[in-house]
């Protein structure tokens, strides 16, 4: 009979006589050190050497034979206390030296574990090195010194700690992470993507812990953009809110519809049914939806209409307002045609239709979030508010996802769009800072529909969104199954975080974490009465991961999958355990007293000056603005 067990055979076999070897030099070492220290302490008129002649003699001492007075044992033996001070203090300064070194080298060019990207692969890969050789072409309107004077987080993203450190990923990566409830994603992985932003910014949650532990921090920055928040848990007291109106920039029918497609399928979210977007029926009624929706945002804006009167459009079908308005313009009969044919169809189709325009419309009858939204003509606007650095905050706890995710979804969408058309008119067609979008609890919060396909091509045009979930299924039931494949697969980095429990999903990331070669050693279990001759080597493919290995990974343990490298574990930092984490916990405390230094505008109190307003798009078509000047 025999035993197995992975080894790496020639590890194996030169361990221990490589840690023989290692002990006896450093003993000897330390024993030559502490003679010479020893005699140039005690004023020896000569260097103390200890060789073999000299071990010879202390053999013969310790026998009571006298060492010979010009020995170096003789003097040794004659200043014994201070020799084995020196010992001891030598010992102690080289372990330290050994200590430090060691770790240095290891860091740098020990091996990873079986399985994992080697150290020089993340260097090359994600490091503030990786970040510098992509700055000039990800960070265009900075000269070559600012690129090479420039902060980590001007030209990276802050990721966590691996085998090399700290590590960054260039400018030109979406990442997204899956982490159950409760594990800290948002104060250990999502924080430092906010507080590093180089440009405008926008965050999504459903609690109010990034507002708290970042907004003041990004109000810190050197020309810190206006900060506005969109609260519609109402616990936070900011002093500058987002002014914004569906109905703003409605009169055009293309931007109408676009609002309204958005509209309608964050609302539909809520049908867990089929692949994860409904019935089909209800996909065909949704699609009709839209053009009802458009409609009465189209004649809303052009009456100048409420949204409270929006909203009694939306539960009353039969309401002919809309008709009339569209119909007054001559240009815009035809909508008032297709919306009228709407309202004719046959009572089950047109109570299909008008149960998603209520689904859509239905967040406008809560009063409270009619108050946060605002007239038309003082809605913000988003390209300046991008161009300016902004950063936006938007809250809406969990029982508020189901009301609020249409109007926090197509808040999302229009500054991830408008991010993306202001991108064509900069320098290589690439925002520059590049915008950031962090969207915490992605499918209950803002579940954009379109994300999932134009997640790559906003990174390459200077447009980053990080997103987070709590598990695959979560994405499968918000986006479907082949929606949810496409956003992992064009997130460029994921942050993969224990305590997942589904079976498919740990299979799922157990296979993607890859495979590696284990050599299994086979020896008699016998002795050597049982006559079974030496062991034998075999080799075989295991998985790195096992599913029950990610489930357990631990607290603040991250493992990261970055485009082709092999995994990569490693280990996050609490907000509170950062460098700053003691100026982040005043700010917390800060924002708690209400005593803000931000005026009604969004900006740091007491400034001296505000970023000059973005120039016409026709002003700066091969230049940076002129607020980066």
């Amino acid at each position: 009979m025999a035993r197995s067990r992975s080894t790496r055979p020639w590890a194996e076999d030169l361990a221990l006589p490589a840690t023989a070897l290692g002990v006896a030099a450093f003993a000897l070492l330390v024993v030559e050190t502490a003679a010479v220290v020893t005699g140039l302490l005690s004023g020896a008129g000569q260097l103390l050497l200890v060789g073999f002649a000299d071990l010879g003699d202390f053999l013969r001492s310790s026998l009571g034979t006298l060492a010979p007075p010009e020995s170096a044992i003789a003097h040794l033996t004659e200043h014994s206390t201070l020799f084995v001070a020196c010992l001891l203090g030598v010992t102690s300064v080289l372990a330290v030296a050994a200590a430090v070194i060691g770790t240095w080298g290891w860091r740098h060019w020990g091996p990873t574990p079986p399985g994992h990207a080697t150290r020089s692969q993340i260097r090359a890969e994600l490091s503030v090195r990786a970040c510098h050789s992509r700055a000039e072409r990800l960070r265009p309107s900075m000269t070559p010194g600012e690129r090479r004077a420039a902060e980590p987080g001007e030209i990276g993203i802050p990721l966590p700690a691996g085998p090399i450190g700290p590590m960054w990923a260039p400018l030109e990566n979406p990442t997204g992470t899956l982490a159950p409830t409760q594990t800290g994603k948002s104060r250990r992985w999502l924080t430092p993507l906010c507080i590093e932003a180089p440009g405008a910014l926008l965050c999504s949650t459903t609690k109010p812990d990034l507002l708290m532990l970042t907004a003041l921090a990004r109000s810190r920055q050197r020309m810190p953009g206006p900060i506005l928040v969109f609260d519609v848990t109402d616990t936070i007291v900011w002093p500058a809110t987002l002014r914004w109106s569906p109905l703003h920039g409605c009169e055009d029918p293309t931007r109408a519809w676009r609002r309204a497609r958005i509209l309608v399928e964050a609302a539909a979210v809520t049908v867990e049914s089929g692949d994860g977007r409904g019935a089909g029926n209800d996909r065909v009624f949704r699609q009709r939806a839209v053009g009802v929706v458009g409609a009465y945002l189209l004649a809303a804006a052009i009456t100048g209409s409420d949204l409270e009167r929006l909203s009694d459009w939306a539960s009353d079908r039969t309401a002919r307002g809309p008709v009339a308005a569209l119909r007054a313009h001559e240009h815009l009969t035809s909508y008032a045609a297709d919306l009228e044919a709407e309202m004719n169809m046959v009572p089950q189709t047109a109570d299909a239709v008008w149960l998603s325009v209520r689904r859509a419309l239905a967040p406008f009858a809560d009063r409270r979030i009619r108050e946060l939204c605002s007239t038309p003509a003082q809605s913000y606007d988003v390209e300046r508010f991008i161009a300016a650095g902004g950063s936006l905050y938007l809250i809406a706890g969990q029982n508020d996802d189901l009301a609020a995710a249409p109007i926090l979804t197509t808040i999302v969408a229009e500054w991830i769009e408008a991010a993306r058309t202001m991108s064509a008119r900069y320098p290589r067609e690439r925002l520059d800072p590049p915008a950031t979008a962090v969207l915490d609890e992605l499918p209950s919060a803002t579940p954009v529909p379109d994300l999932p396909t134009s997640l790559a091509d906003s990174a390459g045009r200077g447009v980053l969104i990080h997103w987070a979930a709590q598990s695959k299924a979560q994405l499968d039931i918000t986006y479907g199954p082949d929606k949810a494949t496409t956003l992992l697969d064009n997130s460029t980095l994921m942050g993969i975080w224990g305590g997942l429990k589904d079976h498919s999903t740990l299979q799922w990331l157990s296979t993607i974490l890859g495979e590696h070669e284990r050599t299994r050693l086979q020896e008699p279990a016998g002795g050597i009465w049982s006559g079974a001759r030496g062991a034998t080597r075999s080799h075989e493919r295991v998985h790195t991961y096992q599913p029950s290995d990610v489930r357990t990974l631990e607290r603040g343990e991250v493992l990261l999958v970055f485009r082709h490298l092999k995994a990569i574990l490693a280990r996050t930092v609490d907000a509170r355990d950062r460098s700053d984490g003691a100026q982040l916990t005043r700010d917390v405390e800060t924002i708690r007293t209400r005593q803000i230094p931000i005026d009604a505008h969004g900006y740091p109190t007491g400034g001296s000056h505000h970023p000059a307003p973005e120039p016409p798009p026709d002003r700066y078509p091969g230049a940076r603005p002129a607020h980066w000047r």
